[in-house]
């Protein structure tokens, strides 16, 4: 897209606003109870220097303005020229602004990419998914809880859509984990319009934990939805002694026992590959990027390996430990994986083509342990 010089020129002179905005924060009064730190001058202790509650508002309102069609590449490339230049002539301003602008800059690259990705009919399920979790680990890494969770049922929602009810749980799971079982009033950050109705920690926690339970089952991970019961059951048992909770919640448990054991009950055992997208045809967040996927997404420009799941030190010493027990644990919750390539090594024998022929072995460590 090509821009008019009245268009540039907007652009140029709208955003040192936002620098000016930043000073007013940084610049602004602290409690007038609060006398600063031991050795701070007199005075010094009215500076905020700092500007969260600006940096807050606004990665929030650039996230729902960028998703709702505003902004584009240019003028991210033009904001942060010129946030940058203004942080760098400023002595107080320069270190803490030029990390602020890259913060931003990176956020903005980020959801451009996902409001291409989500606006296109063509991408894959799997694709708007990693788009979705390259934001969602962008916001937990700068610990931006409100938006973290945002993209925590961004995701959850991709799931359902595609009965992926294993991925689903876990996706829960990362709203659950960051709540206590105090019975405490929710934290803010922590609200979800979904559960609005429940005030409590330790109310929608459980809430939370009976939903992870729901989405296990129709996934058939029973294993998964054992470990979220005995947190329930002991809960349960020692804390709030809620034994009419607890007997439904044991019944249930030995349900999902029987499945585990009973022949009849047919669970297809997941399959791995390693798919990596090289070039640029690619968005950013993918280009470079080797994946591991259960499903196989045949696009263009990628290498697929199907990949072995290797586990070492079984923990399974008994003897007569079932082999249903054991053949999922082959193959589940699992972040090592391997793969082997034929090559030659120097010059191919025509008549022997053994005599050169050597295999390379490839092993491959996920950050997250799969399904997941």
């Amino acid at each position: 897209m090509g821009y008019n010089d009245s268009e540039f020129d907007v652009r140029r002179s709208t955003i040192p606003i936002f620098f000016d905005m930043m000073q007013c924060e940084f610049y602004s009064l602290k409690d007038k109870n609060h006398s600063g730190p031991p050795g701070m001058a007199k005075g010094e202790e009215k500076i905020k220097a700092k500007f969260d509650e600006f940096e807050r508002d606004m990665l929030e309102n650039l996230d729902h303005l960028i998703e709702g069609g505003c902004a584009d590449d240019h003028y991210r490339e033009v904001f942060i020229q010129l946030m940058k230049s203004l942080c760098k002539e400023h002595t107080i301003m320069s270190v803490p602004g030029m990390h602020f602008v890259d913060t931003i800059g990176t956020l903005m690259e980020k959801l451009l990419q996902y409001r291409t990705i989500m606006n296109a009919p063509d991408h894959s399920p799997e694709i708007r998914m990693s788009c979705t979790v390259s934001l969602l680990d962008f916001y937990s890494k700068i610990n931006r809880k409100e938006l973290y969770l945002r993209y925590v049922y961004k995701l959850f929602d991709l799931h359902c859509e595609c009965d992926n009810y294993t991925e689903a749980g876990y996706t829960l799971q990362l709203h659950a984990a960051l709540l206590s079982w105090k019975h405490s009033i929710i934290p803010v950050p922590l609200i979800c319009s979904r559960y609005q109705s429940l005030q409590y920690q330790d109310e929608l926690k459980e809430k939370l934990y009976y939903d992870i339970i729901s989405n296990y089952e129709k996934g058939k991970m029973w294993e998964a939805a054992l470990k979220i019961c005995k947190e329930l059951v002991q809960r349960y048992e020692e804390v709030t002694m809620e034994y009419n909770k607890l007997s439904k919640l044991l019944s249930d448990m030995a349900k999902f026992y029987e499945n585990i054991m009973d022949p009849q009950v047919i669970r297809p055992e997941p399959e791995y590959f390693r798919v990596a997208y090289y070039g640029r045809g690619f968005p950013a967040f993918l280009q470079n990027k080797v994946l591991k996927i259960t499903i196989l997404a045949t696009v263009i420009y990628i290498q697929i390996n199907k990949v072995d799941c290797l586990v070492e030190n079984s923990p399974f010493t008994y003897p007569h430990i079932g082999e249903r027990i054991r053949q999922y644990y082959q193959v589940n919750h699992v972040d090592t994986f391997t793969y082997s390539r034929p090559f030659h090594r120097g010059q191919k024998d025509p008549d022997n083509e053994f005599a050169t022929l050597w295999t390379e072995k490839t092993v491959l460590k996920t950050n997250y342990a799969l399904p997941g």
